[in-house]
C-alpha cells in the first residue's frame, strides 16, 4: 500500500532497502521513526533493522530541505559501510578503509548520473537485452517491498516497532 504519499518516497526508499536486504536478508525486527512535515506524507525517516546474521542496517532520509539527504549504513562483524547520497561511500573491512566518491562510482560528473539511478537502469536494460538475471533478484525486491510496506504501515498507525 502507498498511503497518499508523493511518488518520491516509495521508489527512493526501495533502492536503499534493496541494497541493505541484498547484503543482510529479511529483517526480523524494525525500529522506525518518521515525520510528516507540512503535509500528510512521510518525508523525514529513520529506520533501524536487526538481521539474523548479526548485522544491523540503518537508513535515514529527509526531503524537507528543498532536496534530498539520505544515509544508508550496514554494520556486521569485521565489516561496515556508510553511504551518503549522493556524496560518497565509506567502506571498512578488517581495519582497512576505502572511500569512493559519487563521481567515481558513477563514472561521471553529470548530476543525473551522480545523484540518480542512471547506472541502475542502464544495467537492468542490459540484463534484459542479454537475457541475464540481475544481481538483485526478484525475491530480494519482494523482501524490500515487504520492509517498506511494514514501515509505511507503522507510519500510518503511529507506531514505531515491528517484530516478525
Amino acid at each position: 500500500p502507498v498511503y497518499d504519499m508523493p511518488e518520491h518516497n516509495y521508489p527512493e526508499l526501495s533502492h536503499h532497502f534493496d541494497a541493505i536486504t541484498w547484503l543482510c536478508g529479511d529483517p526480523p525486527e524494525i525500529h522506525f521513526e518518521g515525520r510528516s512535515v507540512g503535509g500528510h506524507c512521510l518525508d523525514l525517516t529513520s529506520v533501524l533493522m536487526r538481521f539474523e546474521n548479526d548485522s544491523i542496517g540503518f537508513l535515514s532520509s529527509n526531503f524537507t530541505g528543498g532536496g534530498r539527504t539520505e544515509a544508508i549504513q550496514y554494520h556486521a562483524p569485521h565489516r561496515s559501510a556508510h553511504f551518503t547520497v549522493p556524496l560518497q561511500a565509506r567502506l571498512l573491512e578488517n581495519y582497512e578503509e576505502t572511500i569512493l566518491k559519487s563521481e567515481e562510482l558513477a563514472g561521471s560528473t553529470e548530476a543525473r548520473k551522480v545523484a540518480g539511478y542512471f547506472q541502475e537502469v542502464e544495467y537492468f536494460i542490459r540484463c534484459i537485452r542479454e537475457d541475464k538475471d540481475p544481481e538483485l533478484s526478484f525475491e530480494n525486491t519482494l523482501v524490500s517491498m515487504r520492509v517498506i510496506d511494514v514501515i509505511l504501515d507503522l507510519f500510518a498507525k503511529g507506531k514505531t516497532h515491528w517484530k516478525a
